[in-house]
This record gives C-alpha cells, structure tokens and sequence, in this order.
C-alpha cells in the first residue's frame, strides 16, 4: 500500500462529487494521470505494478467520495443557488487552461459546437433537476449511461462527471446513494442503481483509456477543442436553471460574489 496514492485519491475523489470539479484535472496536478492511463492500457504488461497502482489510488478516491457525499448532498440541499453559482464558477474556471490547448480556427469552432449540442442533447434525455425512478427497464439504461457519463468525467481531462449527471437528472440520486451505501435497509436500491452504473462506468473507463491514450497524443488540439464544447455547453444548462431560481437583490449579490470566488479557484486547479 502507498499511502500517498490514496491519500491523492481521496482528493480526486472528493473533486469527483462537486460539480465543477474535474477529477481527472486534479490528478493531472498530481502528476497520476499520465501514469493511469498507462496503467489502464498496459495492465497485463505488469499486472502487479499497475494492479497495485490502480488498487491504491481508487481506494482513495472511493474513500473520498463515499465520506463526502453527505456533506455535498447537505449544501445543494440547503443552499442549491449559492452552492450551484460556485460549481458554475468552478466550470467556468477551468475553461482558459482549455482554450489555450484547443484550436482557434473554423475546425476549432465546428468540433466546440458539436460537444455544446451533445451537452443540450444529454440535458433534454434527463428532463428536469431529479430523475423520477419507475422500477423498469428504463432506469437500468438510465443509471447505465450516467455510469458511463461518469466514466466519461473521470478519464477526460477538464470534465465534471457530476455536471454531466446534473444535467441528466441523476445527481442527487447519486449522491444519496453513496450516502446510504451502507445502509442495509436501501440494499435493493442500492444494487439496482450502482450495478448498472458500475458496468458502464468499467466499460467506458477501459475503453476511453484507449482511446484518450491514442487522442491526447496524436490529435491534442482537437480533443480539448471537443472539451470546451462540453464546458460550455453545461455552463449554460446549469447557469440557466439557477438564475431564475435568485429570488431577490441579497441572494443576487451573494450569489455573483460566488461566482466569482469559484472561479478563481476552478482556475487555479
């Protein structure tokens, strides 16, 4: 055991659950994510070293989001504007570290406006702030694509797994699902979201380190191109539910003053 994987991991695992936060960023600033997705890709190459790379840094991050769920789950609870401008600050933060790497020309433009209509497309599928759950065949394929959503935000530099859930519904579900992991009463449930979810999230997570490993290196400009898209695009799905939720002048202050704050801090991560 390093306890200095998980000790990182718990960090990426707690920029996992806020929306805003890329995981994937954070272990870039750790120096892990080059070496994850070797990891990932080479695994039989050295099964040992990059089994107990991997076991190390996800006990971390499973640590990290499991301990922090509830804590998320009480300010989006309590104090959803605030804690939402500050999440859009933190997107928003991110995004000139992306648009330095991304091409600046007419293929540039075209590839950011295709990943800005995926994003409006994924946030029409979810069709609202919560999921409604009906106990059929439409929830397993609902929680299997957030599990890959989720995949998805874990392995591409610059994305919020937990924006994109957000945007399709599923957040809150998530994270009360964490929260009540343990409960022996919600084991039902329990197995009926996260076994669906774990199998997409596993897919994606192999199949995108292929992939990422190939496209980081030989069509670099092109992918954070794609990435901006994908900023953009939850900037605004997210910014438009919030504003119209700021009912008076003191929550309109607050909230901007957050927003603001978030962004210095999404753009120093």
């Amino acid at each position: 055991m390093r306890l200095s994987y998980i000790l990182k991991g718990i960090i990426v695992g707690v920029g996992k659950i806020i929306p805003g936060f890329s995981g994937s960023v954070v272990m870039i600033s750790f120096g892990l994510y080059d070496r994850a997705i070797l990891a990932i890709t080479n695994f039989f190459k050295d099964v040992k070293k990059n089994g107990l790379f991997l076991l190390n840094l996800g006990i971390g991050i499973i640590i990290g989001i499991v301990l922090f769920s509830r804590v998320i789950n009480y300010f989006i609870s309590n104090y959803y504007v605030y804690t939402m401008m500050l999440f859009i600050g933190l997107i928003v933060g991110g995004v000139p570290l992306i648009w330095e790497k991304s091409y600046k020309n007419i293929k540039g433009l075209l590839l950011v406006l295709i990943s800005l209509m995926a994003i409006l497309l994924i946030n029409s599928i979810g069709g609202g702030d919560n999921y409604i759950i009906r106990n059929n065949f439409r929830d397993i394929i609902t929680f299997f694509v957030a599990g890959m959503l989720e995949g998805f935000g874990t392995i591409v530099p610059g994305i919020s797994s937990t924006a994109l859930l957000m945007l399709m519904g599923i957040y809150n579900l998530y994270l009360n699902s964490l929260g009540n992991i343990f409960n022996i009463n919600n084991l039902t449930f329990t197995c009926w979201f996260f076994i669906p979810f774990s199998l997409g999230f596993l897919i994606t997570i192999i199949g995108l380190a292929v992939i990422i490993n190939y496209l980081f290196f030989k069509y670099e400009e092109c992918s954070y191109s794609s990435i901006l898209g994908i900023l953009l695009g939850s900037v605004i799905v997210l910014f438009g539910d919030v504003i119209f939720k700021i009912s008076n002048i003191k929550d309109l202050i607050i909230s901007f003053i957050l927003l603001i704050i978030g962004y210095y801090i999404g753009n120093r991560v």
